[in-house]
């Protein structure tokens, strides 16, 4: 099927194929008829896109700042390559669908296939969305309105916030599309409106709604033209639904508003206003997001819990719903709307009169209709050609997941290397087609089975997320193929023991991400010691930064907590330098408001008397470097500073090593797995079991840190 996306760097528009998946739990799959581009919202993605990166840069100074910051502690090649990754991910475009489901997931139970629903789905033909995005379409109200609803509950949900009341009078800040439908639900709510804008002809569309109209222009006071308006107790309240790169909107606001006035934005402008203008008169400022209460929740958007409504009357469902209701009853239209229809095979071209400045004025809305037969394969070829000879000797490899990590690090690292990618796998289709097109694989798929069934594969590399790395490991290795798992490679005891379960032969077909025991100054390190089995004290010290509580890598059952999700790395880099397997662990935390504690020290034993103790802090400064690693025994001293610096002291040794960017081992890992693939070798015995232990320690560690928050454990 085809989706439609645009590019950050470029700013070009383009369809392109994806593979179709099953609706996912508490999912609903519709396949589209229609759907809605919002000229204000869109156009600004579009221009964002279409900007230089200077331009780019001034409208986004947090970001800016933000880089400066990684520029810091990372180095400016490592912040190069970051920022132009960034820039370089397509992305999916459009939040208003119509169409009609095609299938339901577990869980579903509202919707039936065959029913006719809107959703904030993209622009697609095919769209699998939360259940508690989607709704049921009145009968009477045609495709083409029911795409405004998506659209319709933005404005709404900010009127909620104002709380209007019968007979007040309401200023709305921007006579679009948002807030033409703003005047019409205003108007219905006994609301004496008056719309300003700084085009005349989009307020003579709001006259024709019924509100009165205010011209903003530099030379127009805003202040007379509500005073000629005679309103006896002034403007009670106002809705912003315009976008400025400046604070002229609220301060025009603030300034015609009568005391203990609300201000409400649902647009997108400056808000480095003057504390004075809200101070003198007592006036409120709310900022509305989008479509109402559950935006963002993942539990009411991803896993469809929905809030109860005698507690949440209002959600971004119920919103929706009541915009449909209003449509349905005739108080709700987009008659007077200057709108377009383009078929979505023509899209591209309905974006560019969004920005073309000599193609005349554009219409606020696009209709996209959908009307040819739909292709639902679960598989896309990406590029010409058929597997080659080559490919029959099991010497290509295919990636499961797609998202940052895969596209940042792994996938460029196998393709530096020379590796032969064929399918590249996500769950949505499109950010593995994404990542097939910049990085020539041959197939994009939604299938895993098609991977494990696929002959010619000899290796497949794991990036999903955390709780799925064992299943997807085990299923790859009973085949026999080779696995490279990012890390962690099991999140709990059962899984651990499904891969103890394995014979040593098939051990041997894994491999994991530790990438920073490929890293020259770790191997500098080692080598060091190579002779010297005087005991060693290992310092591994890690400035995390702080992830949200609600992040799922900070959630047990799915991310495993960032001990064993992040914190891994540093008990395997302790288990190469030391050359010994762990026998005792010591952990212990300071409170947390997380679901496993994330500032923690780890000690390890080893069986040859070295120690290694872990400081893991997510309560740190960001401007602080992020890892340092010493290495100190036998009269030696050794330390790795953010792997872009090392220095060794001691007896013959002055090693002072600095490099442009982080050598933290990255490719030569992927490399070390194409090499193994390629020829045919399993991995080390010696290696999977240490990949094992990591993993236990993490676990154990963590079941510490959950119930006692400080405790010990031997390692068997």
């Amino acid at each position: 099927m085809k989706q439609l996306v645009q590019s950050y760097k470029s700013g070009e528009v383009k369809l392109i194929d994806v593979p179709v998946g099953s609706p996912g739990r508490n999912e609903v799959q519709i396949e589209t008829r229609a759907s809605l581009i919002s000229a204000g919202t869109e156009r600004m993605l579009v221009s964002f896109g279409r900007s230089n990166l200077l331009q780019k840069a001034k409208s986004q100074p947090e970001k800016v700042r933000q880089v400066i910051d990684k520029v810091k502690t990372e180095g400016l090649l490592d912040t190069y390559d970051a920022v132009t990754a960034k820039l370089d991910q397509p992305v999916p475009l459009g939040y208003s669908n119509v169409g009609v489901v095609r299938a339901v997931g577990l869980g579903v139970t509202e919707f039936s296939v065959g029913d006719r629903v809107v959703s904030n789905g993209r622009h697609a033909e095919i769209v699998n969305v939360g259940v508690n995005l989607v709704d049921r379409i009145p009968d009477s109200v045609p495709d083409g309105l029911a795409t405004y609803a998506v659209v319709g509950s933005i404005g709404l949900q900010g009127i909620r916030l104002i709380k209007p009341e019968f007979g007040e009078t309401v200023l709305v800040y921007g006579a679009g599309l948002i807030g033409l439908l703003s005047i019409q639900i205003l108007l219905r709510n006994g609301c004496r409106v008056v719309a300003a804008d700084i085009d005349p002809e989009n307020l003579k569309v709001a006259e024709k709604y019924g509100a009165e109209v205010i011209h903003v222009t530099p030379t127009n006071s805003i202040e007379a033209q509500v005073a000629a308006l005679e309103l006896d107790d002034g403007i009670d309240a106002a809705l912003v639904t315009a976008a400025a790169k400046n604070d002229s909107i609220v301060k025009n606001c603030c300034s015609v508003l009568r005391k203990r006035g609300r201000i409400v934005l649902t647009g997108v402008v400056d808000l480095q206003f003057d504390r004075s203008w809200l101070y003198e008169k007592e006036l409120s400022f709310q900022v509305s997001c989008s479509y109402g209460p559950g935006r963002y929740e993942d539990g009411y958007e991803g896993r469809g819990f929905d809030y109860p409504i005698a507690f949440v009357r209002w959600t971004e469902q119920r919103n929706i719903s009541a915009v449909l209701s209003a449509m349905a009853n005739g108080w709700l239209h987009a008659d007077h709307i200057s709108r377009a229809s383009f078929n979505f095979s023509d899209a591209a071209a309905a974006y560019d009169i969004l920005t073309n400045q000599e193609g005349g004025r554009p219409p606020m809305a696009i209709e996209l209709t959908y009307g040819h037969e739909v292709d639902a394969d679960t598989y896309v070829k990406v590029r010409g050609g058929d597997a080659t000879a080559e490919d029959n000797l099991r010497t290509s490899i295919s990636v499961i997941g797609a998202g940052n990590y895969a596209t940042r690090r792994m996938l460029p690292g196998l393709v530096n290397y020379g590796a032969k990618i064929k399918y590249i796998v996500s769950k949505g289709g499109l950010s593995s087609s994404i990542a097939a097109l910049k990085f020539n694989a041959l197939y994009s798929t939604v299938d895993v089975e098609e991977v494990a069934n696929a002959e010619d594969v000899g290796g497949v590399c794991i990036a999903t997320r955390h709780d799925s790395h064992t299943e997807l490991a085990l299923k790859m290795i009973k085949v026999g193929k080779m696995v490279f798992v990012e890390k962690p490679l099991a999140i709990n005891m059962d899984q651990l023991e499904r891969l103890e379960s394995l014979t040593d032969e098939q051990k041997r077909l894994i491999f994991v991400g530790f990438n920073r025991e490929f890293s020259e100054y770790t191997r500098i390190i080692k080598n060091s010691f190579s002779s010297d089995k005087s005991p060693k004290i290992i310092c591994l010290e890690m400035n995390a930064g702080n992830i949200p509580a609600n992040h799922w890598t900070q959630d047990v059952s799915i991310g495993g907590g960032r001990l064993i999700g992040e914190a891994i790395h540093y008990i395997s880099l302790a288990q190469f330098i030391a050359n010994s397997r762990v026998t005792n662990i010591h952990v212990e935390s300071v409170s947390a408001s997380v679901q496993v504690p994330d500032t923690f020290s780890l000690t390890l034993n080893f069986e040859n008397g070295d120690l290694a103790n872990i400081l893991y802090y997510a309560n740190g400064s960001g401007k602080y470097r992020k890892e340092s690693i010493k290495c100190i025994g036998g009269g030696k001293v050794f330390e790795i500073d953010n792997f872009k610096r090392l220095r060794g002291f001691g007896p013959g040794i002055a090693i002072n090593k600095k490099s442009m960017r982080q050598l933290k081992g990255q490719d030569e890992c992927f490399a070390n797995f194409a090499k193994h693939v390629e020829g045919g070798e399993k991995n080390s015995l010696e290696h999977a079991r240490r990949y094992i232990e990591a993993s236990k320690v993490s676990i154990l560690a963590t079941d510490i840190l959950m119930k006692q928050g400080r405790g010990s454990a031997e390692i068997h």
